[in-house]
């Protein structure tokens, strides 16, 4: 199940787990989530495709999205790139982020 819960508005960390999903449109055509933390509040969120509008043709890096926290709207957060509704799971299920960042 996805999550939502961040609204566009800040610079972001970038950490990718699946490294051919740099931009908005290899991530369009994969129908991937966009895994969002913020590191002020803790809030987890899973963005699909069709909630933030990535477009094909649309080559913007997902490290150059601006996004904030929907709950303290603080504008430090960081973003990952999945593979799979279960790591999707994983993430949301607040599982530790170190394992997420040592894929930079």
């Amino acid at each position: 199940m996805v999550h939502s819960g961040f609204q566009a508005a800040a610079q972001c960390s970038y950490y990718v787990l699946m490294p051919q999903l740099p931009n908005l449109h290899s991530l369009a055509n994969s129908g991937q989530p966009l895994c969002v933390h913020c590191l002020t509040c803790g809030h987890r969120a899973a963005l699909p495709p069709d909630e933030w509008a990535p477009s094909q043709g649309n080559m913007t890096e997902v490290r150059s999205l601006k996004l904030k926290c929907s709950l303290c709207l603080n504008k430090n957060v960081e973003a990952f790139v999945v593979h799979s509704e279960q790591t999707v799971a994983h993430f949301l299920a607040g599982a530790d982020l170190a394992i997420f960042r040592k894929w930079r």
